[in-house]
């Protein structure tokens, strides 16, 4: 014999009881307003010198210290000066060096910080904090200090004018600064994910390259761009 259920709709009085609260939309009060005043403030306050570099730039060298704030006598001249051979400017050559320098020691920099922020992240060893420690003071060692005997060292083995007697020098102040930076980041990432790929049948190297590495993309390419710039 077969039964049915019969379910019972909700009384108009329950469904008249029942309020839907509709949230409106929050109002900006003064704190707010002021807050994002001020974030405006900053970024204007710091943008401003890169905005009247980039008008001067473009600006007519007769009319170099108008004080006008918007573009005037536009002109390509200040730059066809500026990388005309003929007239003695090498600044396009220096532009190739620099990026020349610049990448080679990031990629240096980088490849080598990446395994020793890693130990230094994850190994657990006696004097760990000491090397942390000289790390971070080689990092702020004045690198004027140095001029002279690296000239003198550079010159003593015909290395002046070449690219690694500044290559070696920028990776030696670049690369603290990747190794701190990177222990840093290496540090907040989950244990457990590696773990996991151990349990998972992965060697140390494999969970390394397939699941740190890619997790640590965010803060390489942030130590690449640190490195970079440094350099």
């Amino acid at each position: 014999m077969a039964s049915t259920t019969s379910v019972e709709a909700p009384s108009r009085s329950a469904a008249a009881g029942t309020r839907v609260r509709v949230r409106r939309p929050a109002r900006l009060n003064g704190a707010v307003v002021r807050s994002y005043l001020g974030i405006a403030a900053i970024v204007i306050f710091c943008l401003a010198p890169f905005y009247w570099m980039i008008v001067t730039a473009f600006r007519d060298v007769g009319y170099t210290f108008d004080t006008t704030p918007w573009p005037t006598h536009v002109t390509l001249d200040n730059f066809r000066t500026a990388f005309d051979t003929s007239l003695g400017n090498h600044f396009a050559h220096a532009l190739v060096n620099s990026v020349i320098i610049g990448v080679c020691t990031t990629i240096l920099a980088v490849m080598g910080g990446v395994f020793a922020a890693y130990a230094l992240a994850r190994l657990n060893f006696r004097g760990k904090f000491v090397v942390l420690g000289v790390i971070l003071g080689a990092s702020m060692f004045p690198g004027v200090a140095l001029l002279t005997p690296l000239f003198q060292l550079f010159t003593n083995i015909h290395w002046i004018g070449t690219y690694q007697a500044l290559i070696l020098p920028d990776i030696s102040f670049a690369l603290p600064l990747t190794v701190y930076t990177l222990t840093a980041f290496f540090s907040e990432m989950p244990w457990e994910l590696e773990q996991a790929a151990l349990v998972d049948g992965a060697t140390p190297g494999q969970a390394f390259r397939k699941v740190i590495l890619p997790l640590a993309a965010p803060g390489l390419f942030t130590t690449a761009i640190l490195a970079f710039i440094a350099s």
